[in-house]
């Protein structure tokens, strides 16, 4: 389910700390309904061209992650979200 922004009052204060962080990894945990899913998209919206959304299945294929990592370095994408666990498709 979708929750609308307004709903989520703390989502520019949650935005700002995502931003600041340097990590190469971050993962956003929260409960079902939390509002996961419309910080993401506040996140992408916001970052415009320096973000890229992916799907785990893009994440499954062998040397994806790679091939991905490589184009975003090129093209100056510093976040990229992916939405679900994507567990061993990362090691």
């Amino acid at each position: 389910m979708d929750e609308p922004l307004y709903l989520l009052p703390q989502t520019e204060r949650l935005l700002r700390r995502l931003e600041s962080l340097e990590a190469p990894l971050v993962q956003v945990w929260g409960w079902p309904g939390a509002g996961k899913s419309a910080l993401l998209r506040a996140l992408l919206e916001k970052q415009g061209t320096r973000s890229q959304g992916l799907s785990l299945g893009e994440l499954s294929r062998d040397g994806k992650i790679r091939e991905t990592l490589e184009a975003a370095h090129d093209t100056g994408v510093r976040w990229l979200i992916v939405s679900g666990r994507p567990g061993e498709a990362l090691k």
